[in-house]
């Protein structure tokens, strides 16, 4: 999927944690790295400054090639010993993660504008549980 994605504004991401909260944060390298809402560089940024400015322990940080493939969660296996899970992809990448992951909050870091089509832009509709 090609996606129109925006990055979450960081202040809106840190309101959602609290020190002290082991969490993971899932990026995709596709979509969101290329119009700058995600990928490992931001993902790498972003990590250091929750643990600076609200003291959360990142557990882990996971890379995927394509972040809405519900198969790469096997081959990644990233941990369900967190308190949250921070997802730098776009809702399909997230909807993925609750489905993964259905007992963890996840934390949308990337909101989705629509999907490109000819010279339109398709509407996308928020996913039950994603704050826009």
């Amino acid at each position: 999927m090609v996606c129109a994605v925006e990055a979450v504004p960081y202040e809106k991401i840190k309101a959602q944690f609290k020190k002290g909260e082991r969490v993971s944060i899932v990026t995709c390298n596709t979509c969101t790295r290329s119009q700058e809402a995600g990928g490992a560089k931001l993902m790498e940024e972003i990590s250091q400054k929750l643990v600076q400015d609200v003291g959360i322990e990142v557990v882990e940080e996971i890379v995927l090639t394509i972040g809405c493939n519900f198969d790469y969660y096997d081959y990644a296996k990233p941990t369900s010993d967190v308190d949250k899970i921070l997802c730098l992809g776009c809702w399909a990448g997230w909807s993925v993660i609750k489905r993964k992951f259905p007992k963890i909050p996840v934390v949308a870091g990337v909101r989705t504008l629509g999907v490109p089509a000819m010279n339109e832009m398709l509407q996308v509709v928020t996913p039950e549980g994603v704050e826009s």
